[in-house]
């Protein structure tokens, strides 16, 4: 029982643990029992700690002579006045050197300033050679004066960055030490576990009660004991740490020279009887706890090549990386790998496969081999994962295998296969003959080898000074879709050349087609390369460029340079006002909000202004104007029509004139609205359409009289 007594009656005879079997501290847990004397300890409650500290700390300068007056030293830190003041003596530490002890009890921290070269110790990942400590010239420097640890539990926390520092680090890091073996085997049994649901806990478990699981009628109990004795191998420290003379249990002494066996001498009979088992899941299991515990013999290999053969997908994915393993590159072999990278989409089972391709090609071709029927392959998904297993494994390719990854990378449909095939001639060191070639395509391809290369560049993210010129010649090309890729490469560049700057000044300003504008600026932008005529050419296409989508994108680049002078602010607050097109305004109304250059008295008489345009606006209050100007128009016609002047009385017709020009300004002026801007200027053009008529008609040679 855990957590209480347990009754003498039921006292049974004590099991030894695993752990207690690989001597890892804190292994034992004792057992109360409730007659036992030690069962409630009294003792430890009533026992008063007594506190090593003075309570009030003692005035040093009461002790002065008064004659010392301005010759006295004054100090607020507690170890000059204990160290000048005699009342504590230092006490010499052989090890540690970054502490001070006084004979009071007072322990101060030093704090001491980094020596370089720093040692090897400190940045290498590789554990440390055992060679005899160098003697330390000279002392180190303080950075401050000591300071007092206050709580005693500080004092063992406080500790220098020596070796044994270092390789008590490393005791919990072993997962990252672990050899590449040890990896694959445990991964191997995680992912045998997990695809038959077993979850057995090795910490808790004890000799004899695995030996009584694998002696146990059911096969769900051996299997559990076969997968404790294989997860307890591959998880338990491989040696106990010991980096002090003080132990960490109190038997380093004792256990020094022993070395311990993974399993138990009573186990291993049993262990290699289940081999032979009548169950073949059991059987398979022990093949699994022997390749994972690394002792494989050939009753374990006959189970797994029966496995990798007839098995289901957990059994047979186990036998291929146990026999991979071993060293069989066999043909049913390789393919379960393979297989298992094409139809797993499981990342960890893909490293673990790569990981195994990597050993079997350094033996054989037929990985390779296999891997390029996999680049014919119509799911373009396949292709990748062939591009991408190839980039990751070692050994030598045919020049037919060459060949065909660049023909994918320049042919495919598939840009995600275009992109793996350039990675894996990256990884096979043929950069050079894809330099030749993108710079061939540059200048003397067609319309579509010129897209492909540029997208490449884009991709690959690199830039020559061989590739530049054909690079800049894309930009004043004649088709749209070349000029696109131009631009979007050269954002994805990030080129600060001031010749690829002149180039996308000029595509912003005279091209033909928007989205090449809006691209051209949004390269502006993701180059980051900010100057006053920049920013010059982005507030006049957000001022003045036609199409919402040039502003738009002029909007986003000034929001990605951090423009946010007076210029900037005064163009955004206007078009803020005046701009038509809603997203344009929202790009807007994101920088003002960026820039904090919102104010909101003036938003506030702005938004007035636009309700009452808006208000005035309105298609009845128009057309009531409308009418009442034609209504004024033909009652003015028809008394001209009635007034008979003689010819030569030209002054007459100037009369009627300005007498129609009061009688509209009159009905006009009558409104007690102001009208608005669009409006106000219909009816003054009107007017002086009607004055120039009237003037028109009052020349003598257009008389009402003819």
């Amino acid at each position: 029982m855990e957590g209480g007594p347990v009754p003498r009656d039921e006292q049974k005879k004590l099991e030894t643990p695993l752990s207690a079997y690989y001597r890892l501290p804190s292994f034992h847990a004792r057992v109360l029992y409730e007659d036992d004397l030690l069962f409630q300890n009294q003792t430890a409650k009533k026992i008063s700690m007594k506190c090593l500290r003075p309570a009030t700390p003692i005035k040093r300068h009461e002790r002065l002579h008064p004659r010392t007056g301005k010759y006295s030293y004054m100090t607020q830190n507690i170890f000059e006045q204990e160290l000048y003041f005699g009342s504590a003596k230092i006490i010499h530490q052989k090890t540690k050197k970054d502490r001070i002890i006084l004979d009071n009890h007072d322990e101060y921290n030093k704090h001491l300033e980094q020596c370089y070269p720093r040692p090897p110790e400190i940045w290498s990942f590789r554990p440390p050679k055992r060679t005899t400590k160098k003697v330390q010239k000279g002392m180190i420097h303080w950075k401050t004066l000591p300071t007092l640890i206050e709580d005693f539990s500080q004092v063992d926390e406080i500790q220098s960055p020596d070796s044994t520092g270092r390789e008590r680090d490393l005791w919990p890091k072993q997962e990252e030490n672990l050899s590449e073996t040890v990896r694959i085997c445990k991964t191997m049994l995680e992912q045998w576990k997990a695809a038959w649901k077993f979850d057995p806990r090795w910490q808790t478990a004890t000799i004899e009660g695995i030996l009584a699981d694998l002696a146990d009628l059911h096969v769900q109990n051996r299997i559990n004991g076969l997968l404790v004795c294989a997860s307890a191998v591959l998880e338990r420290p491989c040696k106990v740490p010991n980096t002090s003379q003080e132990s960490v249990i109190g038997l380093d002494t004792f256990t020094k020279g022993i070395e311990i066996e993974d399993i138990p001498k009573k186990i291993q009979p049993l262990l290699q009887k289940t081999l032979f088992d009548t169950d073949a899941h059991v059987r398979m299991a022990a093949a699994v706890c022997f390749y994972a515990m690394w002792k494989p013999n050939p009753e374990a290999q006959s189970i797994m090549k029966n496995a990798l053969i007839h098995g289901n997908s957990a059994d047979s994915w186990a036998a291929a990386q146990a026999l991979a393993l071993e060293g069989i590159a066999s043909f049913q072999v390789v393919k379960r790998i393979l297989s298992q990278i094409f139809d797993q989409n499981d990342d960890a089972s893909e490293e673990q496969a790569c990981l195994l391709l990597a050993r079997l090609s350094k033996h054989t071709g037929l990985v390779h081999c296999l891997l390029a029927s996999e680049l014919n392959s119509y799911q373009w998904i396949h292709r990748v994962l062939a591009c991408k297993t190839l980039s990751r494994i070692p050994g030598s390719v045919t020049q037919d295998l060459k060949n065909k990854i660049v023909q994918l990378m320049w042919t495919d449909w598939k840009i995600e296969v275009r992109q793996a095939a350039a990675k894996v001639l990256g990884h096979l060191k043929l950069g050079k003959e894809v330099h030749d070639q993108l710079r061939e395509n540059l200048k003397r391809g067609d319309c579509r080898k010129k897209v492909e290369a540029l997208s490449l560049i884009g991709w690959l993210k690199f830039m020559t000074a061989r590739l530049l010129p054909g690079f800049l010649q894309c930009f004043s090309d004649d088709f749209v879709a070349v000029r696109k890729e131009a631009c979007w490469a050269a954002g994805a560049l990030q080129i600060k050349e001031e010749t690829v700057l002149k180039c996308l000044f000029k595509i912003m300003q005279t091209d033909p087609l928007w989205k090449i504008k809006a691209l051209a600026i949004r390269a502006l932008g993701q180059i980051g390369e900010a100057s006053p005529y920049l920013k010059d050419l982005l507030l006049w296409a957000l001022h003045y460029e036609e199409d919402p989508g040039v502003r738009r994108e002029a909007c986003r680049s000034i929001i990605t340079l951090k423009m946010q002078d007076e210029t900037v602010r005064a163009t955004l607050l206007m078009r803020m006002i005046l701009e038509p097109n809603e997203k344009v305004k929202e790009e807007v109304s994101r920088a003002v909000t960026n820039f904090k250059f919102e104010q909101e008295e003036e938003q506030e008489m702005i938004q007035k202004i636009k309700n009452e345009i808006s208000r005035l606006s309105q298609i009845p209050l128009v057309i009531k104007k409308v009418l009442k100007l034609q209504e004024v128009i033909e009652n003015m016609w028809h008394e001209a029509h009635c007034i008979y002047r003689e010819k030569e009385d030209i002054f007459a017709y100037r009369d009627i004139r300005d007498i129609f020009l009061d009688v509209v300004k009159t009905a006009f002026t009558d409104q007690t609205q102001i009208p608005s801007r669009k409006f106000s200027k219909l009816w003054i053009t009107i007017i002086n359409v009607l004055q120039s008529s009237i003037s028109f008609i009052a020349q003598p040679d257009n008389a009402i009289s003819k």
